[in-house]
């Protein structure tokens, strides 16, 4: 370390414990404490070398630096090391462990333990929940999350509301699901559609057990934890309004799945204040967005629709971990324009200034620390002080804008659940209303980390060439899917983002196929 503002008022120091080690020696320490080996051992003992770290002779530089800087370390070498392996690996697993693998992943990963269940197994104390030293960045989620660690999590009231929902939903396919965490509320605006004549739709709506609504069935409650009401299975949270943290207020809506049985395929979240009470129809066609099937048999009527509407459906089969409302064009869309043909095709990128005035909401002051953050973390990274020149890179971009009043999740797929954790991550930070800016954060994030991950230039051209574009052409469907990089298995998939017009579209298309039947049409032209 040098200060100083010349040569001659320059002052060098060691900032060093004064252990003695070598480098393999160092090598050998970190891999003792690893869960897998990860290179060939050169010396025949390695749990000796714990014996052989710790030798104290702090060098003449390392004093310099006690005496006139009043600095001296804290932290000896291994439990320095124990700290450090534990940190990164809590970056690699934010979200405990993998819920599945695909075919061919690297071993490695599926072997890799947690920071905390590392720091268990080596016998040190856990983090507590409030220390935010220890944890170094690392979120302790609350045990109902998915996106929790079972090592280390926070109980919370909603861990019975979990098992309470799960038993509910066994068999169910699809769950149309609600919550409302206002100890005032009497009544719901929405109702529940009836069930489909398969009962694998099942509808769920969460609220306190201290809200008003409950409180008027105390009654007539056939057991302690559901009521129905609207159509509606009701579970209570035993909790009050004052005890819900920001983790709680929002892991129903970003992160769900350890509210339902593992049966349940897809969930459409919708808020109480929903503007429609939804058909079956809805919602079977919503949760189908999260699908773009091959159509292997061509309907005049279908191409027809499609042709007159100014919109093409890709050839490949697609599954997206997420599907979301879209924010892409600030017109309304007027059905009887789309279904002529005279909607626009085109529309205008609307990036972070654009959008804070339309989406964002100002009111609060942790709102306006978010906005701050994120038009700083822009400005910052796209100003590459750091690069080469010749370095071409692409910038930190917010263009993936929500209307998040309902999401559709995919379970099928255990890439979902990391993306749902990204967000629920980054949205637990602020405790705001902005979910929509945390998610275009994470979606331009994971663009940045999936180009710094590509060996492809002929891939990397297309994503600079598509930032540099300010017009979305919507004559096909491939502006909805969005590309991400899932972060344990490396695969590219997608968010989808359905704007109004691609909406109207597509009910009109999935009304065609509906009523076509096109399994039955396959089965008899194989048949024959």
């Amino acid at each position: 370390m040098q200060f100083g503002e010349n040569d001659s008022n320059a002052a060098s120091f060691n900032i060093v414990s004064g252990e003695k080690t070598s480098i393999s020696n160092m090598a050998d320490l970190i891999e003792s404490y690893m869960p897998i080996s990860t290179h060939v051992k050169t010396k025949p003992h390695i749990d000796s070398i714990h014996d052989r770290i710790g030798h104290y002779s702090p060098p003449d530089l390392a004093l310099d630096a006690n005496n006139q800087l009043h600095w001296a370390p804290r932290t000896f070498l291994r439990e320095g090391v124990k700290q450090l392996l534990g940190w990164h690996l809590d970056e690699h697993l934010p979200f405990g462990p993998p819920l599945q693998f695909s075919s061919g992943q690297d071993s490695m990963l599926s072997a890799t333990e947690t920071g905390q269940a590392f720091h268990m197994r080596e016998g040190d104390g856990l983090c507590d929940p409030d220390d935010t030293y220890c944890l170094r960045g690392h979120r302790i989620f609350p045990c109902s999350s998915e996106c929790s660690d079972p090592s280390s999590c926070i109980k919370s009231p909603f861990d019975r509301a979990a098992d309470v929902s799960r038993q509910l939903t066994e068999n169910c396919e699809v769950v149309l699901y609600m919550d409302n965490l206002d100890e005032s509320i009497s009544n719901l605006s929405v109702t529940a559609p009836e069930s489909d004549a398969s009962e694998a739709i099942c509808n769920l709506a969460f609220i306190l057990k201290s809200s008003n609504l409950a409180k008027s069935w105390e009654g007539e409650m056939y057991d302690k934890d559901t009521f129905s009401y609207k159509g509606w299975k009701i579970i209570l949270i035993d909790s009050s309004e004052d005890e819900i943290s920001t983790e709680l207020d929002f892991m129903l809506k970003m992160s769900p799945s350890k509210f339902f049985h593992s049966s349940v395929k897809s969930a459409l979240y919708i808020p109480e204040d929903f503007s429609t009470s939804p058909e079956v129809d809805d919602i079977i066609f919503t949760t189908d967005l999260l699908r773009r099937k091959r159509i292997e048999v061509s309907s005049a009527h279908y191409v027809y629709a499609m042709n007159k509407m100014n919109y093409k459906v890709g050839d490949d089969e697609r599954t997206a971990l997420i599907v979301m409302p879209g924010a892409l064009t600030v017109e309304e869309q007027r059905v009887g324009a789309v279904f002529s043909g005279s909607a626009p095709t085109k529309a205008k990128k609307i990036h972070l200034d654009k959008a804070l005035q339309t989406l964002i909401d100002h009111s609060s002051e942790r709102a306006r620390r978010h906005v701050q953050f994120d038009r700083g973390v822009n400005s910052f990274l796209n100003r590459h002080d750091f690069e080469n020149p010749d370095t071409i890179s692409p910038k930190f971009l917010h263009e993936h804008w929500t209307r998040s009043h309902w999401v559709a999740h995919n379970f099928e797929m255990a890439e979902a659940r990391n993306l749902r954790c990204e967000w629920y991550r980054e949205h637990t930070k602020w405790g705001d209303e902005n979910d929509s800016l945390s998610f275009s954060h994470v979606m331009a994030r994971l663009e940045i980390e999936r180009f710094n991950n590509l060996f492809d230039d002929e891939e990397k051209a297309e994503i600079l060439d598509e930032q540099r574009m300010n017009d979305i052409s919507m004559e096909t469907d491939e502006y909805e899917w969005h590309k991400v990089q899932d972060r344990d298995s490396k695969e590219t998939l997608y968010a989808r983002i359905v704007d109004d017009r691609a909406l109207i579209i597509e009910r009109r298309l999935w009304k065609i196929m509906d009523e076509l039947d096109i399994p039955k049409i396959k089965h008899e032209l194989l048949m024959s």
